[in-house]
C-alpha cells in the first residue's frame, strides 16, 4: 500500500480523496453523467474483472471492505 493521500493533500492545500476506479466513476456519473440528479445510481465497469459502484440515497456505498459492488471472483 502506498500512503499518498496526506503528502498530496499537504502539498496542494486542496481536499483530496482516494477510492477505487469504479466508485469514482459512479460518483462522476451521478454528478455530471447519465445518473445526474438521481439519488440512486448503479455503475458497472468491465475490464480485467467486473466491478461497479453504487450510490444509494445520495451516498456512495463502500461495504465492509470497500468493494460493495465488485463482482470479480463471484461465480
Amino acid at each position: 500500500m502506498q500512503l499518498v493521500k496526506e503528502p498530496i493533500k499537504g502539498g496542494t492545500s486542496i481536499p483530496f480523496y482516494i477510492d477505487n476506479d469504479a466508485n469514482v466513476e459512479a460518483l462522476g456519473e451521478s454528478w455530471k453523467g447519465a445518473g445526474e440528479g438521481g439519488d440512486n445510481v448503479v455503475f458497472v465497469t468491465l475490464g480485467t474483472g467486473v466491478g461497479g459502484g453504487v450510490i444509494a440515497e445520495g451516498n456512495l456505498i463502500h461495504g465492509k471492505i470497500g468493494t460493495a459492488a465488485s463482482a470479480t471472483g463471484v461465480v
